[in-house]
C-alpha cells in the first residue's frame, strides 16, 4: 500500500511504478518511499466508518467504503489521473505482485 500510495503522487512516480509493475524497471530499495499520509488516510477512513482495521492491522473496505468508492468512480471530473493510473494496473494478481516485488534489489 505504501508503494502504491507513493506512486500516486506525481507523473514521475506513476510512470516509475508502471515500469516496475510491467517488469521493465528493477527498483532499488530507495526507488519508492514510505508514504506517511497512508496511516492518516486509513485512520480517517476508519473514523468515517469506511474501513475496518483488524487486531493484526489488516484493513477491510466496509459497505459504506464501497458505496463511497462507487460514488467517486461515477464522478468523471474527480481524481481523473489517479483513476487512470489505477485502471492501468488492474487486475492485481498475487503472481504479478510477487514478480514485481522480486524486481526490488
Amino acid at each position: 500500500m505504501n508503494i502504491l500510495m507513493h506512486s500516486l503522487r506525481t507523473p514521475t512516480t506513476r510512470s516509475r511504478f508502471i515500469a516496475w509493475w510491467e517488469g521493465s524497471f528493477a527498483a532499488g530499495i530507495g526507488s519508492f518511499n514510505l508514504e506517511p499520509s497512508l496511516d492518516t488516510t486509513i485512520r480517517l477512513a476508519h473514523a468515517e466508518g469506511l474501513v475496518s482495521i483488524s487486531d493484526k492491522g489488516r484493513v477491510k473496505l466496509l459497505d459504506a467504503g464501497t458505496q463511497f468508492s462507487r460514488a467517486l468512480a461515477r464522478k468523471e471530473d474527480v481524481l481523473t489521473e489517479e483513476k487512470s493510473f489505477l485502471d492501468s494496473i488492474v487486475p492485481i494478481s498475487a503472481a504479478k505482485l510477487n514478480r514485481a516485488l522480486a524486481l526490488i534489489r
